[in-house]
């Protein structure tokens, strides 16, 4: 072991250098443990010290005295420092306070190396920590050193002079790790923070954070209080301070005052702290303005959505995956005939026991991402009636496209249906109309043939032989001469009314040349009755049309213009016939009187039977009539029939 060599007498200039060059070390070298061991370095062979050794006190579950800093002179071997037991029964902790020196054997016992044994002598000097764990630092000196012995108030000087400098780098270190942990936790945190003095109210610091959200500087918030941010009344805010130290804790909702004046919604978690042993308020703020907009917007966008889906004329009903009811419509409840209140917590099957197997396949279908339609089945209701819907299965999704259930659209269509079935009735009624009419209108043809060619040749006949007897009995008697006369005079008129009849039942020209010659026949005879000048023209009409559309176009001119002739007090009037595509125009038109159109719109049957009669015609063969008139400007009526979507009929 080295052995200094003892110094006789220290003089108060010697021990004022030593202190100067250990402090100056400990104060500009920033590594503790080696500014310690410069210090060691010094102060060794200065009081001819043979080991100087610093034991740090770990803080762990099993505390023990680690030896941090070793000076064992000039010696090339290390010193043989060892792990020292730090527990509460352990010697150190009584040999810490004595500063004195021991006897190295008396210590060798409870852990000092077994070379330290012998006469070497053991000063032991306490070092406390800022953090509370006691160090200590070891001087070990040659056997008996007398010298030493007696300056061993000198030697605890040094030591002393060197723990508080240890204490003191210790304590700023402790600080400035707690100012960086301060402001890591607090000034520079983004959150918005406040320590509250909660006697007061005032604001004793405030982050980097809040001067952003407020608008204020740092300066000016340590100029204000609580209440001057709190938009609540003083009395309420300090109440609510009270609550807090009452409580250690609470969360608020307030509403804050910015510094240029805006109002916005913020979270307040605010509890009771130590710091420097006085107790304060830490308040953390969150401005909730923003979710809270969010929240009500969605609040309200679900209102709407609810009531949207309550108000919307169609059926609809929307279920969770067990198919229990979240929301329905008013028309879902009163087709369904369902009590709507009783409907909460209830599942689809609940509502409709007998619902049909096909439909619980469906509903899987669509829980598992498919979409369902029927347009048309037949259903029982809760009632116990039964109505034909038509119906529409879709999932609706939640986020991440999971589905959350479905959504069931249905319409009742019994009535559709009714009405359809009505309008088929109507067209079979139709058909069975047309196919009478046809009849009526063979009959009709076959009359006015046997009239032609029957009738009106016998009495022709008969006239020829009435001619016979005039010439035979001529020279006999001027009487009977004038019987005869007379009686042709009858046969011709017969044979003309004959005519007329066969023209009205069905005109043999339509027959033979088409319609266009006899519409032209038509206008001439009412021309020749009425003396009305009526023209007739024809476009695009090279081709006959179908027989049963001839004979309707022929009886709606033969209707319109006798309806002229008789009530229309016109001049003039005229046909026009065109083809454009696929539909016939007829035009039919006259300089007449005329009638208000508003008559035509309320009640057409009181202009007359003959636009009526026109009209069913015209539906008859799905066409459209439109009628043009005003008093004073006649009349025009424009009839379009499809030719490809006609009855072959009257």
């Amino acid at each position: 072991m080295l052995k200094a060599e003892p110094k006789a007498m220290y003089t108060s200039s010697e021990l004022s250098d030593v202190l100067s060059v250990i402090t100056t070390q400990l104060l500009t070298v920033d590594d503790e443990k080696k500014a310690l061991e410069l210090a060691f370095g010094k102060l060794g062979p200065f009081i001819s010290a043979s080991a100087l050794i610093y034991y740090e006190r770990t803080g762990d579950s099993k505390p023990a005295f680690i030896p941090a800093v070793v000076w064992s002179g000039d010696s090339a071997a290390p010193f043989p420092a060892t792990v020292l037991p730090a527990n509460k029964k352990s010697p150190w902790h009584q040999q810490l306070s004595s500063g004195s020196f021991v006897q190295a054997t008396k210590l060798n016992d409870f852990g000092l190396s077994a070379l330290l044994a012998g006469d070497s002598d053991v000063m032991i000097i306490p070092v406390k920590t800022y953090s509370g764990l006691q160090s200590f630092i070891c001087v070990i000196t040659g056997p008996g050193d007398v010298a030493i012995r007696e300056k061993t108030g000198v030697i605890k000087t040094l030591l002393c002079a060197i723990g508080s400098h240890m204490q003191n780098r210790s304590i700023e270190t402790a600080l400035k790790r707690s100012e960086e942990r301060y402001d890591q936790i607090f000034r520079n945190n983004p959150a918005v923070k406040f320590l509250i003095e909660p006697e007061t109210g005032r604001i004793l610091d405030a982050n980097r954070a809040a001067c952003q959200f407020y608008g204020y500087s740092y300066k000016k918030f340590l100029t204000l209080n609580i209440s001057d941010i709190n938009t609540l009344a003083t009395d309420t805010v300090n109440a609510r301070i009270v609550e807090v130290m009452n409580s250690g804790g609470s969360l608020f909702h307030f509403n804050h005052r910015k510094a240029d004046g805006e109002i916005r919604e913020v979270e307040v978690y605010t509890a009771p702290v130590q710091l420097g042993g006085k107790t304060l308020l830490y308040s953390i703020i969150h401005d909730v303005t923003d979710r809270t907009l969010a929240q009500e917007q969605l609040r309200i966008g679900e209102m709407l959505f609810r009531q949207f889906v309550f108000s919307t004329p169609a059926a609809v009903a929307m279920f969770d995956t067990g198919m229990n009811y979240l929301l329905t419509s008013k028309r879902w409840i009163e087709d369904f005939k369902l009590n709507h209140p009783a409907l909460q917590g209830k599942r689809l099957h609940d509502t409709f026991p007998d619902i049909p197997e096909g439909w619980k396949n469906v509903i899987d279908t669509a829980l598992g991402g498919n979409t369902a339609t029927s347009e048309e089945e037949l259903v029982a209701l809760p009632d116990g009636s039964k109505e034909w819907i038509r119906w529409e299965i879709q999932p609706w999704y939640q986020k991440q496209d999971t589905i959350g259930g479905i959504i069931i659209f249905t319409e009742l269509i019994t009535e559709r249906k009714k009405a359809d079935e009505a309008e088929k009735n109507l067209i079979r009624q139709k058909v069975r109309l047309a196919s009478r009419l046809e009849t009526i209108e063979e009959e009709r043809r076959k009359i006015s043939r046997e009239l032609h060619d029957g009738l009106g040749q016998m009495i022709t006949a008969a006239v020829m032989n009435v001619e016979l007897i005039e010439n035979a009995i001529r020279t006999r008697s001027d009487q009977a001469i004038e019987y005869v006369e007379s009686v042709k005079a009858i046969l011709d008129t017969t044979i003309q009314e004959v005519r007329n009849i066969s023209q009205d039942l069905r005109p043999a020209i339509l027959d033979d040349f088409g319609l266009i010659p006899a519409l032209r026949l038509l206008c001439e005879d009412f021309s020749k009755v009425s003396g009305i000048d009526i023209t007739m023209g024809a476009f695009d009409l090279n081709e006959r049309l179908p027989s049963g559309l001839e004979i309707t176009v022929y009886r709606i001119c033969q209707e319109a213009i006798s309806n002229i002739v008789r009530h229309a007090d016109a001049t003039e009037a005229g046909i026009q016939l065109y083809r454009r595509s696929n539909t016939v125009l007829v035009v039919i038109h006259d300089n007449g009187k005329g009638f208000d159109r508003g008559t035509i719109r309320t009640d057409l049957s009181r202009i007359g039977s003959g636009l009526t009669n026109i009209k069913e015609r015209v539906e008859l063969h799905n066409g459209r009539l439109q009628i043009e008139s005003a008093p004073g400007q006649g009349l025009e009526l424009i009839i379009e029939i499809p030719l490809n979507n006609t009855t072959e009929a009257l």
